[in-house]
C-alpha cells in the first residue's frame, strides 16, 4: 500500500513538472524575437559595449545601414564604452516609434579622457521587430546629420524629438 502511494505521488510530481514545460514552452513561443523594446535597446547597447559590431547591426534599420557602417569604421579602433545607462524611454504608441535617453560615459582614442554625454535613439517597430532608425550625440550620431535636411534644420539633430513629428 504504501507503494501504490508513493507512486501516485511521483506521477503527480511529474506530471506536473511535464504541465509547467510545456507552459514556460508555449509563453515563449508567442513572443517573437525583438518585440520587446528594452531587452532590444540593452542588447543594442550591451554589444557597442563590448565590440559585438556584427550583432549590433542586426539591430539597425535598413536605412540607417550605411551611416552606422560608417559610424562602426570610425569607431572600431577608438571607441571605448565604460558605461551605459537608459535614463528614459519615451514610447509613443500611435507612431510605433520609441525615444532613448542614454548617458555614455567612453574614450575615444587616443585620448584618456572619460567623457560623458546624453545620447537621444529613436527606435521603431516594425512589424514585431524594434529597430534603430536614428541616433544622436557627438560621436554617437549614426545618421547624416549634414546631408539630411530633416536632420539638419531640426531640434532632432540634438535630442531626436521632433524628429518624431516627421515620421
Amino acid at each position: 500500500m504504501n507503494q501504490m502511494l508513493i507512486r501516485k505521488i511521483w506521477t503527480r510530481h511529474i506530471c506536473l513538472v511535464v504541465f509547467s514545460t510545456l507552459l514556460a514552452a508555449c509563453a515563449s513561443v508567442n513572443k517573437s524575437p525583438g518585440s520587446d523594446l528594452n531587452a532590444m535597446v540593452n542588447q543594442f547597447q550591451h554589444d557597442i559595449r563590448w565590440r559585438y559590431y556584427e550583432s549590433a547591426t542586426a539591430a539597425v534599420d535598413s536605412s540607417l545601414a550605411p551611416a552606422f557602417q560608417r559610424w562602426l569604421d570610425r569607431a572600431k579602433e577608438k571607441l571605448n564604452v565604460v558605461d551605459w545607462e537608459i535614463r528614459q524611454i519615451e514610447y509613443k504608441e500611435t507612431k510605433k516609434v520609441a525615444i532613448i535617453t542614454a548617458i555614455i560615459q567612453y574614450y575615444w582614442l587616443p585620448s584618456t579622457v572619460l567623457e560623458e554625454k546624453t545620447v537621444s535613439q529613436v527606435w521603431k517597430l516594425c512589424g514585431t521587430r524594434w529597430l534603430l532608425y536614428r541616433q544622436f550625440g557627438d560621436h554617437w550620431c549614426f545618421t547624416d546629420c549634414e546631408e539630411d535636411p530633416k536632420v539638419k534644420n531640426s531640434i532632432g539633430a540634438r535630442n531626436g524629438r521632433s524628429l518624431i513629428e516627421e515620421l
